[in-house]
């Protein structure tokens, strides 16, 4: 990006003329989906954005903030700047708020590109519509009573950070979905499944390996379908609870994870007291661990954060015990922690905030129980089998097992979470009993305090975050999770 270097030069000559120092953000974004309903082409879209975020910092720190939809255009840019000049006097004028952190950081240099083996953006439109057409018959073939929708869709986010400082910062990152919507309506009930796989540019349509994956995760899910409508409902309840690893990593981005954002400290987070971060308390077993980072191989990869840090692996619990939040450049002092560079903006014109990128729980091998096999490509009935050679039913009469998830809604300043799961099991030692769909649903600090055991590796939960009107794309990484009855930890 020679032309941004050249234009960020005047930008900031201009700037440190007028004694202010900047941080300017340039971007390219570009997006493609298509959706397919039916065996029919539903909508097809394509986005195109670029644009430059001017943030203008005074001596004592106060801010404005512009943006433009240019990258190029000097005129407009200076302009930008000058608006964001103005704004940072005003504030500076009337007092509010300093970020004189900024002045602290160390200059950064970097480059950092997400490989993407097909680029979906040189894939013609025919092409598309036909494959995903193809990808839509088939699965309608094998499950003909059902409305079938699939959607891909593609991102690919180019950023340049240039500051006063010489920091001058790039990356790209790229993503793609693929996702099956399946609906039936039986009288008065509706049942959807839904399943989603991603990678990073159009292999994940045209390479076979990874095509017959989405659809081998699809037909494990629905093997228990047509037997749901007869299925019983679940007597709401305290219970052991055995989460798999796609409702797990909902729960530990949702639940948990939001919580671990220190922008919370300006109000009630369960993870701060007086608005400092609550380090080494104790809210899980010893052997729990939980992480955010996500490197160049991971959906939600961010190399350097929004204002040109570079992004840094967060340890948010260790050993069970609270050790520091997302945080940045605004937030990490106010909160006592270290920098780690997690501030993301969606779009040139937003203002950034800490985000998660990819969140990740271990549990030590000492409590992980292996498995031989991917739990998300099987029958129930291995699953049932591991716990019962693990003699866990000892202890336990009945286990609920969850699988998949529908979404919910979290309440990170009480600490309490509601998720709905998309397949339910009642589990003993000598059945297993399907059971209609239950919510799953407590207090986020409870269900760490009751992790008793993982089974199997960390698998991928590939996901989207809204939050401040900003969506990012993001991850979660989790085995199964074996959850101890809890009074505030209920299924049903």
């Amino acid at each position: 990006m020679k032309d941004m270097e050249r234009i960020a030069k005047r930008l900031i000559k201009i700037a440190k003329e007028k004694n202010i120092y900047v941080v300017l953000r340039f971007q390219q974004y570009k997006s493609r989906s298509l959706v397919v309903k039916n065996s029919k082409v539903d909508s097809s879209e394509l986005t195109e954005k670029e644009g430059t975020g001017i943030h203008a910092f005074t001596k004592k720190g106060n801010m404005g903030f512009s943006s433009v939809d240019t990258i190029i255009n000097i005129d407009r840019l200076i302009k930008c700047l000058e608006t964001a000049i103005s704004l940072a006097k005003v504030s500076e004028e009337n007092k509010f708020e300093t970020i004189n952190e900024i002045y602290s950081l160390k200059p950064e240099r970097g480059k950092k590109v997400q490989r993407v083996p097909i680029d979906p953006f040189k894939i013609s439109n025919d092409t598309f519509e036909k494959d995903l057409l193809n990808i839509n018959k088939r699965i309608r073939n094998r499950y003909s009573d059902f409305s079938v929708t699939n959607k891909s869709e593609f991102y690919q986010d180019k950023l340049n950070i240039i500051r006063s400082d010489g920091t001058n910062t790039e990356f790209t990152a790229s993503n793609g979905n693929l996702y099956s919507i399946l609906t039936i309506n039986k009288g008065k009930n509706t049942n959807q499944f839904f399943n989603s796989t991603h990678s990073y540019g159009y292999e994940l349509i045209r390479n076979p390996k990874k095509l017959n994956y989405h659809y081998r995760l699809l037909d494990n899910n629905m093997q228990y379908v047509k037997k749901l409508y007869k299925a019983d409902r679940l007597k709401p309840g305290n219970y052991p609870i055995l989460l798999d690893n796609d409702i797990a990593g909902v729960f530990i981005h949702e639940a948990f994870g939001h919580t671990a954002e220190s922008d919370l400290h300006f109000s009630k987070s369960p993870l701060l007291k007086y608005g400092k971060v609550r380090s080494g308390e104790k809210i899980a077993p010893n052997f729990v661990n939980i992480y955010d980072e996500a490197t160049v191989k991971d959906r939600g990869f961010y190399a350097f954060d929004s204002w040109g840090v570079k992004r840094q692996r967060v340890n948010i619990i260790k050993k069970g015990r609270i050790n520091e939040l997302i945080n940045d450049v605004v937030t990490y002092k106010k909160t006592n922690t270290k920098l780690r560079g997690g501030a993301v903006a969606e779009y040139f014109s937003d203002i950034p905030v800490p985000r998660m990128s990819c969140m990740n729980i271990t549990v030590d091998k000492s409590k992980t129980i292996k498995l031989d096999f991917d739990p998300m490509l099987n029958k129930v009935e291995k699953i049932h089998k591991v716990l019962v050679n693990n003699n866990l039913f000892k202890k336990y009469k009945t286990i609920v097992y969850l699988v998949g998830s529908f979404g919910g809604m979290v309440d990170c300043f009480r600490g309490n979470f509601q998720f709905a799961s998309m397949l339910s099991f009642k589990l003993t030692k000598s059945d297993i009993q399907l059971l209609k769909q239950v919510s799953f649903s407590g207090i986020t600090l409870e269900v760490l305090k009751s992790i008793k055991f993982a089974l199997g590796k960390p698998k991928v939960k590939p996901g989207f975050c809204f939050k401040y009107g900003q969506t990012i794309i993001e991850s979660a990484k989790s085995p199964l999770i074996l959850i101890d009855k809890n009074k505030y930890v209920t299924v049903g």
